[in-house]
């Protein structure tokens, strides 16, 4: 059986390690390469992911960690499974399950919030 959560500890540790925007423009490119259907998301795969997410968390109270850490799973899947499974209505119940997945492990979420407080700054 595969980790269901490993791509958002791939996800987690590249924005941790993520020395440079060249790099993120590299790690966001190798993921993204083959998956973009159309205009539109490439256009989105061409941000890096570190970008979209920061964007993303600027408009999010810091203090709702619940909701910056959902944003995040949902910013994941969406990069990892492409733009189109946005409009599908079980997204919000699969960004749920994954955020509880994580909230479940104490060590990640707090790794997570400090990424996503250094991140969202």
């Amino acid at each position: 059986m595969t980790d269901p959560i490993r791509p958002f500890i791939n996800l987690i540790e590249s924005i941790a390690g993520a020395g440079s925007s060249q790099k993120n423009r590299d790690v966001s490119s190798q993921r993204t390469a083959g998956k973009a259907t159309n205009v539109a998301s490439s256009a989105i795969a061409a941000v890096p992911f570190s970008e979209r997410l920061a964007t993303r968390l600027s408009v999010i109270d810091r203090h709702d960690r619940k909701r910056r850490r959902q944003a995040f799973v949902e910013l994941a899947l969406l990069s990892e499974l492409g733009q189109q499974i946005a409009v599908d209505h079980a997204m919000g119940e699969l960004v749920d399950k994954v955020s509880s997945i994580i909230a479940a492990d104490h060590q990640m979420t707090a790794e997570l919030d400090d990424i996503l407080d250094s991140v969202g700054s």
